[in-house]
């Protein structure tokens, strides 16, 4: 397979400015990408936008990579990355140093334990690192800033990007944690509150068992002996009367779930709270 490297440098590299200086940007298709471990001295910003890879650094991280992702290079560690074997890499890379994106560094932004991000759509991304980068034809520190600017304005817009998405990702948890929370004086029927969040229950309880670290019912059954003990303690109901305001079928089978989770019966957790 043939390397072909199509390079739109169309500033000056010498060019730099105060802050730290975009030194190029480029265009790379069907290339055998950095098969052997390079040190690459600048930090870099390598978004893959066709074909499927790998990429391990000295710190011991490793993944495949797929269209969208985005590797962040650091100047001292050591990398590989490149195609899978029968597969077609393409990529646009950027090449950048200096004081400012130090101080990125410096404020945890840039972390050399997290290499990866993913960006998509891919047409979009693509567009913006070109755009970011390559629409300054013209030299000299006024216009290199200018550069360095837009640039951390496009390292801004991931980030956000990303915290984003993670929010997104973590709010159908809050939002079936306080269903849960909420109905324990019920038998929750999971079925119907997987499509209350627009998941099928076994996506539901998967994803939740993942997040959580434990089943929804397991989840719910904690919750339930939560409210019994706070019953329990802050007023004067009976075990018998808990039991049914948290809608179990008698006292017995409320002590027998209470003993199991809390490790002692009822009276025993009296004893100790009244």
């Amino acid at each position: 397979m043939a390397t072909t490297v199509i390079s739109y440098i169309v500033f000056d590299n010498t060019s730099r400015s105060p802050l730290g200086q975009v030194k190029m940007a480029g265009v790379t298709s069907e290339s055998y990408g950095v098969p052997n471990r390079r040190v690459l001295g600048f930090y870099a910003l390598v978004y893959v936008t066709g074909g499927k890879g790998y990429f391990r650094d000295e710190n011991g991280f490793s993944c495949e990579l797929q269209p969208g992702d985005a590797l962040l290079l650091f100047p001292e560690i050591g990398h590989s990355y490149g195609p899978l074997k029968n597969e077609v890499w393409d990529e646009t890379w950027v090449v950048f140093e200096g004081e400012v994106f130090d101080l990125w560094r410096q404020g945890g932004l840039f972390k050399p334990e997290q290499p990866l991000h993913h960006l998509e759509p891919v047409e979009h991304w693509h567009k913006r690192i070109t755009s970011a980068v390559w629409t300054q034809p013209k030299s000299g520190a006024n216009f290199a800033l200018e550069r360095v600017c837009r640039f951390q304005q496009l390292l801004a817009d991931i980030f956000l990007q990303e915290h984003q998405l993670e929010d997104e990702k973590t709010a159908w948890f809050s939002q079936a944690t306080a269903l849960l929370e909420t109905s324990v004086d019920t038998s929750p029927h999971f079925a119907d509150l997987a499509a209350r969040l627009d998941m099928s229950y076994e996506s539901f309880r998967k994803r939740f068992t993942k997040e959580a670290g434990m089943s929804p019912g397991q989840y719910f059954i904690q919750q339930r002996m939560k409210r019994a003990c706070e019953l329990l303690v802050a007023q004067k109901v009976t075990i018998k009367e808990v039991s049914l305001e948290l809608g179990f079928f008698d006292e017995f089978h409320f002590s027998k779930q209470f003993k199991k989770v809390m490790g002692m019966t009822p009276k025993e957790f009296c004893r100790l709270f009244r």
